[in-house]
């Protein structure tokens, strides 16, 4: 921005003033109104109190059609399991003959955590089982073993 408005202000500074002061590479500046910066800042911000429960991980991979957006696997997964998927992350997309022709295997990181107790292992497997199934049926996605 230019003007009496200006949040910053930036630039090179002259080849003549740079030889004045025996500087012999470029030399650039920034100027920041931090007042202004923070009027325009959104200042809403959410915080959350430490976890009191353990996490529990998983990791997932399916095999499914080449045309199947990672996005709408992702919205299977955490379709019924909302409450206890804390996160998901997508860390692997494998191409090979040996899967079939126009599959590809996705592969995520699955976070679980209960707010209010820790999670059993039973909890988790069905969860898993639930992911699985749904996959299945929804996309025709075949678990990766």
């Amino acid at each position: 921005m230019i003007g009496k408005d200006a949040i910053a202000t930036f630039g090179e500074v002259h080849p003549v003033v740079c030889k004045n002061y025996g500087v012999k590479t470029k030399v650039y500046y920034a100027k920041i109104d931090v007042d202004k910066l923070v009027k325009y800042s959104k200042e809403d911000k959410k915080y959350a109190p430490i976890p009191k429960y353990p996490a529990v991980e998983r990791d997932i991979a399916v095999i499914v059609d080449e045309d199947i957006e990672v996005g709408k696997i992702e919205k299977v997964i955490t379709k019924k399991c909302k409450k206890i998927l804390e996160e998901i992350k997508l860390f692997d997309i494998y191409r090979s003959e040996k899967l079939g022709e126009n599959k590809k295997s996705i592969a995520f990181a699955l976070t679980f955590r209960a707010q209010d107790k820790t999670l059993t292992d039973e909890e988790i497997s069905g969860a898993m089982d639930t992911i699985v199934s749904d996959l299945e049926k929804e996309l025709n996605a075949e678990l990766r073993k």
